[in-house]
């Protein structure tokens, strides 16, 4: 086959070419060339590169599949399609199969110009395929909704539709603007001028088509991919699609139209389909009409829609809260409620600037457009004859419509299903907190209330909150029946204990259920906040007992022999420098001597800025942490009341589960989790730039920083928080992505004692790089290593050269005394030279908090020099080290 396809550019265009190259070797496709029109400047070949080759839905073909494609400048509307001379006979020659795809589906275009579109674009097609002396087949697209005369409920069989005029004295008539818009459609009963132009454009295919095989693909509603190239594919906003954008933004909520009308829609991949089967008839075949519809038991009722679409942007909220107030046909509500629902509030919302203002209107008048157009479709049940119907290929229109609502989010919306709005002030709302909270069935008035109040409190400190929901999907798929879930979040803050439990509430379409969750001892002597909390399915534990605690074992093996979730932090207590700690094993051996097989679902928090930042960095600088007590509570509580709690994104994701079966290594299973949990955590615009600023970075930009992390694996989301950080939170946000980078260091950095020890100690992910010496051929790349690694080197050295002389006591016996006395030491650092100086018999451990000089104290202080930032530059060193690894 050499095939010509037309309307590349287009919807069912782009689907038909990579159905056609997916099937080229069964169809023996030599080429497939495309004619493209030339458009606002671009030529054919820049359109096809930019408009067609780029679009997602070639993403699973092979590459090089351009190469099996042709693009040919050309203009349908133009006699001989606007060929040139050359061009035309060349592809005469080679024609074996035309599919004329081409169209305009504007559905209020002047008839004249509607005409030009598709019906002398149609013709001009025809003439081309008279003069190809191997044509085997021309397939044309038309439309379902040719047929005027419907009201009867008949069954509508493919059959050319009946006009009341000869086809060719209506086209004759339009152009020559003898026939105006109004008295055309009233004469022929077509409620617009797309589908009388595509029935005349029928007709005269058939009494023109001389010698042409011919055949006609009439699809009904053309909307998202059904199964190929992939389910929810869609880049068009034209027909139903637009509905479903009005409709989800929460803008559309009063509806012209039956609630029982039943509206035919069929998957572009279905309309492929029949395109392809029309293409195999054989030239000897008689001409032939296709229909490419839902047909009986397929349809779907608008309520239905209405309820699908309504569920699905609710939870995937877009920009106000999705529902419609009304359908139907009483032309007082719907003028009443046009004006309440729709005039007011975008008035109102776009009063504040010019551009707000045109957009406003913008939008009115596409939601008057859609409620004088699809009237005709939305108070009217076409029943077309389909062969088969898709009902008997396994199609539920339920799920098809569920199928739309993503891939209208996804691919028109360009949102993300890893990155679903949860709250935050970014978040429509649900139009009343409190009328959403307490509604929700199989929750306790504890957690209603609790829900209620937290989601005014994220409103109050976050820019959004959002949520990987794909990555929970993946997870609870991966659930076997009854079998407990232990969620294990990172622990970056006190929210993310509130966090898991917001999501299992505001999300039970996910079907997790609220966890248990373990918290420190230290919440239940606070008072009211306690019992608050065993209200929230708290139960508490001791933490630092190092032993087997009998009492956690018998309440955790309980909850698991009754298939309860439950909640813990492996990390034991908040990291409070973002960097990952190591991991606490006492929560796991206790589930695991239950002998219950259970899934451990690792949730990443990605916080822009944590709400205890202040507390966090005077720990940091080697203070006690301050006990809990209900006054910071309460005091805490009118700074976020106040709006002085600004944490700006923040993120959750879940990592891939693991299995903790009795036999498992606990050690083992602890150390996939943190790697899980690595993997999972995202960067943020904000960590970037205030990385930037801190290491006077702006000359190297966030956006190469942005690329690089891509590269390496990691993701970046985006955030508009712009308040600058101190400077010992600017210092933590290297820990954010530092790991990113792990595999460049271990290559400059192989011998260096400090970096090294660091990797080993914080690489839980085993972070790997295809080609990390190609990249360290960028100095930029090396200034960012410096920017993460230098400050470590720095304080490895510097907690040495504070423990003292050695021929004495040790001068701070522990790492937070050195950080509190000696000052300008990194507590992280202080922590992990510690362990380090361990490891080498530089120091022995006597208790948590109790250190002293080993058999090995001399060599402190060569130590702290090997620890050092090197003196050559990094830039320098790499040549011999890649010269080294090269011999």
């Amino acid at each position: 086959m050499n095939i010509l396809l037309t309307g590349v550019t287009g919807f069912v265009g782009k689907v038909a070419l990579a159905e056609l190259l997916a099937r080229r070797n069964e169809l023996d496709i030599r080429r497939i060339h495309v004619l493209i029109r030339p458009s606002k400047g671009r030529s054919a070949q820049t359109r096809f590169d930019l408009e067609v080759a780029t679009a997602e839905c070639f993403r699973d073909l092979q590459r090089g599949w351009t190469s099996q494609i042709r693009v040919v400048e050309a203009d349908l509307s133009e006699p001989g399609c606007g060929l040139a001379a050359a061009e035309r006979t060349l592809l005469r020659r080679q024609i074996t199969h035309i599919v004329h795809a081409a169209a305009s589906i504007d559905f209020d275009l002047p008839a004249p110009m509607a005409a030009d579109a598709n019906v002398t674009a149609t013709l001009n097609v025809l003439e081309f395929a008279r003069e190809c002396p191997s044509l085997v087949r021309m397939v044309s697209v038309s439309t379902a909704y040719v047929h005027a005369n419907h009201r009867d409920g008949r069954l509508l069989r493919p059959t050319l539709g009946e006009l009341p005029r000869p086809a060719s004295e209506l086209y004759r008539d339009i152009l020559a603007g003898e026939i105006d818009d109004q008295a055309l459609l009233t004469l022929t009963g077509h409620p617009n001028t797309y589908t009388v132009t595509k029935a005349i454009a029928e007709h005269l295919l058939f009494e023109r088509r001389e010698q042409v095989p011919l055949s006609i693909v009439r699809p009904s509603i053309i909307s998202a991919s059904w199964r190929r190239p992939f389910p929810g594919w869609i880049d068009s906003h034209a027909a139903f699609a637009g509905f479903i954008t009005v409709l989800g933004a929460g803008y559309l909520r009063v509806v012209r139209g039956e609630p029982d009308t039943e509206l035919d829609i069929v998957p572009v991949d279905v309309v492929c389909d029949h395109i392809v089967t029309a293409i195999k008839e054989p030239k000897e075949a008689p001409p032939s009409i296709h229909h490419a519809v839902a047909g009986d038991g397929a349809r779907a009722k608008i309520s239905d829609i209405r309820r699908i679409a309504v569920d699905y942007f609710q939870r995937h909220p877009v920009a106000r809260p999705p529902r419609i107030t009304y359908v139907g046909t009483n032309e007082r509500r719907l003028r009443s409620g046009h004006f309440r629902q729709h005039v007011v509030p975008i008035k109102v919302g776009s009063f504040t600037s010019k551009k707000k203002r045109q957009q406003g209107q913008k939008l009115l008048q596409r939601i008057e457009k859609l409620n004088e157009i699809f009237p005709a479709f939305t108070q009217t049940t076409f029943r077309f004859e389909a062969d088969p119907p898709l009902a008997v290929e396994g199609f539920d229109s339920d799920s098809y419509i569920a199928t739309v609502c993503a891939g209208v989010y996804r691919h028109l919306m360009r949102r993300e299903q890893r990155e679903v709005l949860l709250a935050g002030q970014a978040h429509p709302g649900y139009g009343g907190d409190a009328k959403w909270a307490f509604s929700a069935k199989n929750q306790t008035k504890t957690m209603k209330f609790g829900a209620w109040v937290v989601t005014k409190g994220f409103r109050r400190m976050a820019e959004s909150i959002t949520v990987d929901l794909a990555s929970f999907e993946t997870a609870r798929d991966a659930v076997p029946e009854g079998e407990s879930i232990i969620f294990v979040p990172s622990h970056r803050s006190y929210m993310d204990f509130v966090l898991v439990h917001y999501l299992t509430f505001v999300r039970p379409d996910l079907r997790l259920g609220v966890p248990h969750a373990a918290a420190a001892s230290d919440f239940k002597r606070i008072p009211i906040i306690g019992r608050l909390f065993s209200g929230y399915h708290a139960f508490y534990v001791d933490r630092g007992k190092g032993k087997a605690d009998d009492s956690l074992s018998r309440a955790v093996g309980e909850l698991v022999e009754r298939g309860d979730n439950i909640e813990f932090f492996i990390e034991g207590t908040r990291s409070r420098s973002r960097q990952f700690l190591q991991p606490k094993r006492g929560m796991l051996r206790a589930i695991q001597t239950t002998e219950h097989p259970v899934t451990i679902f690792p949730v990443a928090f990605t916080y822009d800025r944590v709400p205890e930042e202040r507390p966090m960095n005077r720990e940091l600088s080697g203070k006690p942490k301050q006990k809990m007590r209900l006054s910071a509570l309460l005091l805490w509580t009118v700074k976020l009341v106040r709006g002085k709690i600004e944490v700006g994104r923040l993120h959750m994701a879940c990592g891939e589960p693991i299995r903790l079966l009795p036999e498992e290594d606990v050690y083992a299973v602890s150390t996939a989790i943190m790697g899980e949990l690595q993997r999972s955590t995202l960067v943020s615009d904000h960590h970037l730039r205030e990385f930037v600023r801190a290491n006077s970075l702006e000359d190297i930009g966030v956006d190469w920083l942005h690329d690089a992390i891509d590269r390496r694996g990691g993701r970046v989301i985006r955030s508009d928080l712009q308040r600058p950080a101190d400077e010992a939170t600017a210092a933590n946000m290297r820990f954010q992505f530092e790991h990113l980078f792990f595999p460049e260091a271990r290559v400059v950095f192989a011998e260096h004692p400090a970096i090294s020890h660091h990797l080993a100690f914080n690489d839980f992910a085993g972070m790997s790089y295809r080609e990390p010496e190609a990249e360290l051929d960028d100095p930029r790349v090396l200034r960012v290593l410096e920017a993460l690694f230098r400050p470590l080197c720095d304080g490895y050295a510097k907690v040495a050269e504070e423990l003292g002389p050695t021929s004495g006591e040790i001068r701070h016996a522990s790492p937070s005394d050195l950080v509190w006395e000696a000052q300008g030491i990194y507590l992280p650092h202080a922590e992990e030279m510690f362990a380090l100086l361990v490891e080498r018999g530089v120091l022995v451990k006597n208790a948590p908090d109790d250190y002293d000089w080993g058999p090995k104290a001399a060599s402190v202080h060569q130590v702290a020099r090997d620890c050092r930032w090197p003196d050559r530059p990094p830039l320098r060193l790499l040549p011999s080290r890649l010269t080294q690894k090269g011999a």
